[in-house]
């Protein structure tokens, strides 16, 4: 039993190495699959840790770890066929000078790398986060395939714009290693008092309903939009 939370853990990264695959071969809903496994096995690895107690160092660093290529690397990967589209670049023929306006996709697993470092090190993130959590980045880009798979052309164009992909890539990596506060989702009763979060939940919902292609990266700009306003109003999160 003591080992069942670092099997989800390596679950999550087996799942996280084939879904970067996944995206760089156009398998869109493979990737969705694999990257929904990742997230749900990220989630239950602490979870059960900490119920079982047996929570620990090797844990903590192989979680980590795991999420670098989880929800570092597939997002990046996401990108970087984003821009291979967009710029129709052609990655094993093209030139140097085209192959560098590729390059860009890959700070993202880099910055989330750094933001999971600092949060391995930080004592004070219980309670909420500070900076973006690397799996709600994660998310947002993994959204994009979700989109895709829609097949709204009129959107998809505009995701496949590069100065958009590049500014995603500059405020992701700043949203991850700042110091704004982000509220974490427990569903408690503390948690559900807050309108922030009522808020949230709620338009999850309506856009699950409504608009299930944008539903996760809509999401995850609201909660992103939220936590900014936690940051300056008087609500406890």
């Amino acid at each position: 039993m003591k080992h069942i939370p670092n099997i989800l853990t390596m679950l999550n990264l087996f799942c996280g190495a084939l879904a970067v695959v996944s995206v760089l071969f156009l398998h869109v809903e493979e990737a969705l699959i694999l990257q929904g496994i990742s997230l749900t096995a990220d989630l239950l690895d602490g979870m059960l840790a900490r119920k079982l107690k047996v929570a620990g160092p090797l844990g903590i660093q192989l979680d980590s770890l795991a999420d670098v290529i989880s929800f570092g690397m597939v997002p990046g990967a996401v990108i970087y066929m984003t821009l291979v589209q967009s710029l129709n670049i052609d990655p094993a023929v093209g030139t140097w000078s085209e192959r560098f306006a590729l390059l860009p996709a890959l700070l993202i697993p880099v910055f989330a790398g750094l933001r999971l470092a600092r949060f391995n090190i930080s004592t004070n993130q219980s309670d909420h986060f500070i900076g973006l959590p690397t799996p709600a980045m994660s998310m947002f880009f993994t959204g994009w395939l979700l989109i895709i798979l829609g097949g709204n052309l009129n959107f998809i164009e505009y995701l496949e714009e590069p100065v958009y992909i590049y500014g995603f890539i500059i405020i992701f990596s700043y949203m991850m290693n700042s110091k704004w506060i982000h509220f974490k989702l427990k569903f408690n009763k503390g948690s559900l008092s807050n309108p922030l979060i009522i808020l949230l939940l709620g338009a999850v919902v309506g856009l699950v309903a409504f608009y299930p292609y944008f539903a996760l990266s809509a999401s995850v700009l609201l909660y992103i939009i939220l936590s900014l306003v936690s940051n300056f109003v008087n609500i406890k999160i």
